[in-house]
């Protein structure tokens, strides 16, 4: 059976739509896992603990910033003609 005009054909699809969106939320509901709260997640009033210093997060960003800084160097003292250092 051929819809006619277009607003049959609108019921007929939205008529479709909401059989698929039905069988879809009923297989959906067996496939739910509940939420377990996290021990990360503070709760409201409480603040994070961290176990990592100032101290700690200090030389890790210098040790990396080092690191940075020696490969740059390498790659400017492996420059040595005009073309590479107007590439660069």
């Amino acid at each position: 059976m051929k819809p006619t005009n277009a607003t049959e054909l609108m019921v007929r699809s939205s008529t479709v739509s909401l059989l698929l969106v039905a069988i879809g939320c009923a297989t959906a509901t067996g496939q739910t896992v509940p939420v377990q709260p996290s021990a990360a997640v503070p709760k409201a009033g409480e603040r994070l603990v961290s176990t990592a210093s100032p101290t700690m997060l200090e030389s890790f960003l210098k040790n990396q910033a080092s690191e940075l800084l020696a490969r740059r160097r390498r790659e400017v003292a492996a420059t040595l003609t005009p073309e590479q250092i107007a590439q660069r």
